[in-house]
């Protein structure tokens, strides 16, 4: 009896640690808005803390409560010697069946500056602002970017 409980704890211990090692390189916001993937945890949760940190004073310069309904995946990756053209950052807003879809890729090279990574994040957060309440546009809706002068705005209030 104890030989088959502990052959199947194992086998179940063996099965499932893909996943916990899959879940492991994932992280959550405070205000789980934000869903952060990638390899490094120190750098997921530095990323993750900015975020908080832009959106926070985002709301501050708005005078704006956090009702936001779209999570933002972010995707962080190390640039490679071997994919050089790898932009390094990405926003990516779609319609999926179940609604809207968010992403940001980010990609982290030696000359990583965190200024370029909030006005990204600022990107993302204010498209999830805008079309907030039109989560249901049909598939191929173009749509609009925050302008660059409201992004370097922001940037700038929020650093002073």
């Amino acid at each position: 009896m104890k030989t088959e409980v502990f052959a199947t704890c194992a086998i179940v211990s063996i099965l499932l640690s893909p996943a916990i090692g899959a879940a492991s390189e994932r992280t959550l916001s405070t205000s789980r808005q934000f869903i952060l993937y990638g390899t490094d945890v120190g750098l997921r949760g530095a990323i993750s803390h900015l975020a908080e940190e832009t959106k926070t004073n985002l709301l501050t310069i708005l005078r704006r409560s956090d009702s936001w309904k779209t999570p933002i995946v972010v995707n962080l990756q190390f640039s490679q010697a071997n994919v050089p053209e790898i932009p390094p950052a990405a926003v990516h807003f779609s319609q999926t069946g179940a609604g809207l879809k968010l992403q940001l890729d980010l990609t982290i090279s030696s000359d990583f500056n965190s200024a370029s990574v909030e006005r990204e994040l600022l990107r993302a957060i204010l498209l999830e602002m805008i079309y907030r309440q039109q989560p249901d546009l049909p598939p191929g809706t173009v749509y609009v970017d925050p302008p660059d002068w409201l992004l370097d705005g922001i940037v700038a209030v929020s650093a002073g």
